[in-house]
């Protein structure tokens, strides 16, 4: 497929224990990985032992994306949209460079970023977009923002308006073993309705703000 990586190649008697040698001992020279991608489990089944990664990860000090694969948009179309959930600065910045630096691919060149929050009340609508505004701004990103009023379920408000888009960020938070399947379930619920969708969780290392 003509990919520019490296290849690596782990002997292990099962595809967990490989997956957490190569997390630890995966390097280029002296240079560690600091971000570790992985594909959204198909299975609740997959819960336990995918979060235990990602919290392997975490201590670590790498961040994760977890992929939600519903395949790529045509490719000669003209107007891509990638969507930004926001939620906070942690896993947000993360969000924004990875959007932006899929910009810098020739096929997402042109395509539209577009960062939204989602509030409970229209009376904090003006403080949150002069917010994100500010974000872009501080950036240094070109990005429209949308501030969302919705009392809705996360699902349905996320299917509503990017449900359209081309791919979508969302942030991911952490669950440990007894939780697992239960996050498992709520984050299939929220990206349901939703396109090609990459979760986030960020070390915290990545800040557009600095």
């Amino acid at each position: 497929h003509a990919l520019s990586v490296f290849p690596e190649i782990v002997l292990a008697k099962e595809l967990d224990e490989g997956m957490r040698v190569l997390v630890q001992a995966h390097s280029i020279g002296p240079l560690k990985s600091n971000t570790v991608v992985f594909g959204w489990p198909r299975t609740v089944e997959r819960a336990v032992p995918f979060f235990r990664h990602l919290q392997d990860c975490s201590r670590l000090g790498k961040s994760v994306v977890a992929v939600v694969d519903r395949g790529l948009p045509e490719r000669h179309k003209a107007l891509r949209r990638i969507d930004i959930w926001w939620r906070g600065q942690a896993n947000g910045s993360l969000m924004v460079i990875l959007a932006h630096l899929l910009t810098q691919n020739m096929d997402w060149r042109h395509a539209r970023m577009r960062i939204l929050r989602i509030i409970r009340d229209d009376t904090g609508r003006e403080e949150a977009h002069q917010a994100l505004e500010q974000l872009v701004h501080g950036a240094r990103v070109d990005a429209d923002v949308a501030i969302i009023v919705s009392t809705k379920g996360i699902g349905d408000t996320l299917g509503e308006h990017s449900g359209d888009a081309d791919v979508v960020f969302l942030g991911l938070e952490l669950a440990d073993e007894g939780t697992a399947p239960e996050a498992y379930q709520r984050y299939e619920s929220a990206v349901s309705a939703l396109p090609t969708t990459l979760l986030v969780h960020s070390s915290g290392d990545a800040d557009v703000l600095q």
